[in-house]
């Protein structure tokens, strides 16, 4: 009897350490579980980027680069770009991650809003179109890369980011 009970007791403290040790590093077990993410497009750097095209609600932005500064082409006309929507932008799309697949139906594409918002970032070397659609919470939107048809959650880019006057407003008053 008296060893059955010593049995118990050393299956109890072994189950006790256990569950101990999982509490304690449930967190890494997690992180090890789940799939590494990486940056769409790690391999470009900021300095690559020499032309976006905004088109947010039919409004078309076209900005570039000349001379190491940002200009928005709008009228046929050059204008200072507002910098710091245009490194939102540029952050952003570096910044992207398909972490969370939410639809691979080109179907549900018009439910997410996918077709309307866009940026054409082009690089030396390519041009990748980024769709933009419908807020999916308080700081994400669906998110379509070029022709794929899998949408993603993203918080790096929104249709906000978007909206708005791309000109320097501070150059303008000059």
């Amino acid at each position: 009897m008296m060893r059955k009970n010593k049995q118990r007791l050393i299956y109890l403290v072994i189950f006790v350490c256990l569950f101990g040790l999982f509490l304690i590093f449930k967190n890494e077990l997690v992180n090890l579980f789940q799939p590494k993410t990486t940056l769409l497009f790690s391999k470009t750097n900021q300095k690559d980027i020499i032309a976006i095209t905004v088109d947010y609600n039919s409004q078309n932005n076209y900005l570039f680069i000349k001379d190491q500064n940002w200009y928005l082409k709008k009228d046929n006309q050059d204008y200072p770009a507002n910098m710091e929507k245009v490194n939102k932008i540029i952050t952003g799309f570096l910044n992207l991650k398909k972490e969370e697949i939410v639809a691979s139906n080109k179907n549900r594409h018009s439910d997410m809003g996918i077709e309307k918002n866009k940026i054409v970032v082009k690089t030396k070397n390519q041009t990748v179109t980024v769709y933009i659609g419908k807020p999916a919470g308080p700081n994400s939107s669906y998110i379509r890369i070029n022709q794929e048809g899998q949408v993603f959650l993203s918080n790096e880019l929104t249709a906000e980011l978007l909206s708005g006057d791309f000109q320097n407003q501070v150059e303008n008053k000059k």
